[in-house]
């Protein structure tokens, strides 16, 4: 009886044993599943970063993202891929990026007709997997406006695991932003040169076209004079004087639209500034500037160093000063004031010189700036210019000068 006992009890024990080996292989099995899933997991998230980082560049370009997709293509054993892009919601689409061969442009796009691919984009790709079709069309667009699509082609007929259509939708959305930035960058490089041409022709009619205007008057004067056998020579030295102004115009122009504010930012192109006025006057210009580096966008920065050349500009030519000073501030309500000051001759702003166009461009690049400009001079008591604006960064959120 005791023998029967104690073989039934290693009977339970042996059976308790062999339930937790099971447990313990079963749980080591879930571990290993878990790690596995893990692995992927941060596999994902790695490949969505560098994918998430590539394609947020601000010099991006076509060719970097067929490098990016490329490299998706490996990671998820995807076959080749091309992005098609509708102008307007115009179809056909424009094949924008890939590489392909012949043969599979043709798996790609074996249609003439782009509306068939642009339908199916509208399907959730987990759909689109468990069709038979050896395509995946991913679609590309700003927010529901479908602005084009990237077909991708399946391995064989491999199915497609929920993860990976996760993966796939994601690199979607920023292949998407990353066309969309594009876009907006070479519009907003096309609106400055548009801008840049502008002030161009602007600042050639301000000055250029009015000299060669007078000069053309002058021209009619004396051609009149010599038919009536009056002495030319007063007229001629006034042609003489506008030739030599409107040759100054020019060659301060050509300064002007070579001018650039590098990477040492707007301060270094201020001191240069000033150095070379200077040299210029035959007296070191005070420059007291107090402007953070970040507060101004590059197109302010290029008319705020203009406004400054042109003032310094004209007391080379007109003031025959002593003593000059360029001052930058900005206040607490984040108003930039620029001040040009000289002790020279000065003048009456009511009636300016013939022939003199600084105070109209200095004026023109005030409104640029949507801000003011005032002069104030008496003659033999020097000149004042003060150009206010607010910049643009800041310009909703602080009250208008007055």
């Amino acid at each position: 009886m005791w023998v029967r006992t104690s073989s039934a009890g290693s009977d339970r024990f042996n059976a308790m044993v062999g339930e937790i080996a099971a447990m313990y292989t079963h749980l080591a099995d879930k571990v290993e599943e878990k790690t596995r899933e893990l692995q992927r997991t941060n596999e994902s998230l790695e490949l969505l970063y560098r994918v998430s980082q590539k394609l947020s560049a601000s010099d991006l370009t076509l060719d970097q993202v067929q490098e990016v997709l490329r490299e998706v293509e490996v990671a998820l054993e995807l076959g080749h891929s091309m992005i098609c892009v509708s102008e307007n919601n115009q179809l056909p689409a424009h094949t924008v990026s890939g590489d392909l061969s012949l043969e599979e442009r043709h798996a790609l796009c074996s249609r003439r007709d782009c509306g068939e691919c642009f339908l199916n984009a509208q399907q959730p790709l987990l759909e689109q997997g468990r069709t038979s079709s050896a395509l995946l069309i991913v679609p590309i667009g700003d927010g529901d406006h479908l602005r084009g699509v990237l077909p991708v082609l399946k391995v064989q007929d491999q199915g497609l695991p929920l993860e990976k259509a996760r993966i796939i939708e994601t690199v979607g959305h920023h292949v998407s932003n990353a066309l969309i930035n594009m876009r907006r960058a070479e519009e907003k490089h096309r609106l400055a040169v548009m801008e840049e041409r502008s002030v161009i022709a602007r600042e050639l009619h301000d000055s250029i076209a009015q000299s060669l205007s007078y000069l053309k008057i002058q021209v009619t004067r004396l051609e009149k004079s010599l038919d009536q056998g009056r002495d030319p020579r007063a007229i001629t030295e006034e042609l003489k004087q506008g030739l030599s102004g409107a040759y100054r115009e020019l060659r301060e122009l050509i300064v002007t639209f070579r001018l650039r504010v590098d990477e040492r930012g707007l301060n270094m192109a201020l001191h240069d500034t000033v150095a070379e006025f200077s040299q210029k006057l035959g007296f070191p210009v005070r420059l007291s500037n107090a402007l953070s580096g970040i507060v101004l966008s590059a197109n302010e920065e290029l008319h705020l160093l203009r406004i400054v050349r042109e003032a310094l500009s004209n007391i080379e030519r007109h003031a025959q000063a002593s003593a000059a000073g360029v001052a930058i501030s900005m206040d607490a309500f984040q108003v930039v004031t620029v001040r040009v000051e000289d002790n020279g001759r000065g003048f009456d702003p009511a009636h300016t010189p013939r022939n003199h166009f600084g105070v109209n461009i200095m004026n023109d690049r005030a409104m640029i700036l949507a801000g003011r400009l005032d002069i104030e001079s008496t003659p033999g008591e020097g000149t004042r210019i003060r150009l206010q604006f607010l910049p643009q960064k800041v310009r909703h959120a602080v009250p208008e000068i007055e």
